[in-house]
């Protein structure tokens, strides 16, 4: 790999370009987020278990596959697997509140036929 040589630039032109890629890439994080959170509540509905092993390497497989650079392609791998945990994170989290609303439903419901 060959390292191209840097312009005399002040540190801060560089820290302004990740601070502008960091502020998309949240965006972005807190988009697919909300649509894990969607996805909770369709799986809840259909007894779907959070996790799925197979979607998760063919995620990361089609993410990596064009990376031509190894390191690259092992950071990104790593940082992908951290989304992806988050994601399930959010989905059991989402389906224990909706579980915790049904459970309060069926008992207030109990309470009323008493």
């Amino acid at each position: 790999m060959k390292f191209r040589k840097v312009k005399p630039l002040n540190l801060n032109v560089f820290r302004n370009k990740l601070d502008e890629i960091d502020e998309e890439l949240v965006k972005l994080l807190v988009k697919r987020l909300n649509v894990s959170k969607e996805i909770a509540v369709y799986k809840s509905q259909q007894d779907i278990a959070v996790r799925d092993k197979g979607r998760e390497k063919e995620i990361i497989s089609n993410r990596i596959k064009d990376i031509e650079d190894i390191d690259i392609s092992n950071e990104v791998e790593e940082v992908l697997q951290s989304i992806l945990a988050s994601s399930r994170s959010i989905q059991t989290k989402t389906i224990e509140k909706i579980n915790s609303i049904d459970s309060n439903l069926k008992d207030s419901g109990k309470r009323e036929e008493e």
